[in-house]
């Protein structure tokens, strides 16, 4: 396995992910705001907005349509973050984002 140095001049390995995780979230309620999953340790999640859906909008438990990042029809969005359940997604009810995340 590769070393990295960190800075100390002490080496430490470079894990590698070894979990993938996939799923789908349907966006419900008015505004529609879900988690993508419960907590799950995770290093990073892609996310796509569904090619049909209206515009979704991605952030934290407090994202809105004013401040989310702004998810167009078919595109995704890459985090390195380490649990599902800090990523947020607010759009209209009914819309459904797909992820894939790595631990």
């Amino acid at each position: 396995m590769p070393e990295a140095n960190n800075g100390a001049g002490i080496f430490s390995s470079i894990q590698s992910p070894s979990t993938v995780y996939n799923g789908q979230v349907t966006l419900t309620g008015t505004p529609a705001v879900n988690a993508l999953a419960a907590a799950t340790t995770i290093k990073s999640v892609t996310i796509e907005n569904v090619s049909t859906n209206a515009t979704v909008y991605v952030g934290n438990a407090t994202v809105t349509i004013a401040n989310g990042y702004a998810l167009r029809p078919g595109a995704t969005i890459s985090l390195d973050i380490d649990s599902l359940s800090k990523v947020y997604v607010i759009g209209t009810a009914g819309n459904i984002v797909t992820y894939i995340a790595v631990n």
